[in-house]
């Protein structure tokens, strides 16, 4: 997913998240793989006291391409291409609101060398998220560049689920009411 923030109290921000859909004693959650951040402020406030995999990086989205197709990428550092967006809107869909729930390892080393982490937790929190345009369309997806310290092009894309641009957004990342210690 690919985020245009705007303009806020820390500037502007755009980010690019990366989660996959996982299920954890019976609860299906969104499990962050990867965010990131091209401000940041940004990725040093918030989400990340619960976990969330945030990186300061590069993120871009072109919607004047001469044609139809929205692009987007993000890179880390700048001039690393880690992952390639392309977007063909269809069709516009309702106004949607709608509660999310993610979850995010949140891990905590221990002081002492050859000791395990003193934290090590699932930390799953509901996001609530309202869109006042949504976008139905086809996606595509790449991972073009190879990175040893961000191995996304590890990841195999096995099939594409609906694809869906939003504009106009808010999210409200409510704080968890439980985590699940490891």
């Amino acid at each position: 997913m690919l985020v245009d923030y705007g303009i806020g109290t820390l500037g502007t921000c755009k980010e690019y998240v990366h989660s996959v859909e996982v299920t954890y004693k019976g609860k299906v959650f969104d499990y962050c793989l990867s965010v990131i951040l091209d401000n940041e402020s940004a990725v040093v406030c918030g989400r990340e006291q619960w976990g969330s995999p945030k990186r300061f990086g590069h993120v871009f989205i072109n919607m004047h391409t001469g044609s139809h197709i929205i692009q987007g990428h993000a890179e880390r550092p700048l001039g690393q291409k880690l992952v390639n967006f392309n977007f063909a809107p269809s069709r516009l869909l309702p106004a949607v609101s709608k509660t999310i729930s993610a979850s995010n390892l949140r891990v905590i080393p221990s002081p002492l060398a050859n000791h395990p982490p003193s934290v090590k937790e699932l930390v799953p929190a509901t996001i609530d998220f309202e869109a006042k345009e949504v976008w139905f369309g086809t996606g595509s997806l790449s991972f073009p560049e190879p990175s040893a310290f961000d191995p996304l092009h590890e990841l195999e894309i096995l099939h594409y689920e609906s694809s869906v641009m939003i504009r106009g957004a808010t999210c409200v990342l409510n704080h968890p009411t439980e985590v699940f210690r490891l």
